[in-house]
């Protein structure tokens, strides 16, 4: 189940067209990485942040996630 909500929280992210290029980022705006892993970051996230954070509430549940126990 974990792993369904991971998918599907990247994939919104990932799909975003308002995203914003680093020149674009604002105080308060989602500063998560949009793009491959093995790529430099070419746009970023840019919705509201949660307070005291650097990511909006999605990119925290992707950037954040737990680890399973085995």
């Amino acid at each position: 189940m974990v792993k369904e909500i991971f998918d599907s929280a990247l994939l919104e992210v990932l799909d975003k067209e308002d995203s914003v290029s680093f020149a674009e980022l604002k105080a308060g705006r989602c500063r998560f990485p949009l793009g491959g892993i093995n790529e430099p970051p070419v746009r970023f996230c840019g919705s509201p942040t949660v307070i005291g954070a650097i990511y909006c509430k999605d990119c925290m549940r992707i950037a954040y996630r737990r680890v399973e126990r085995r």
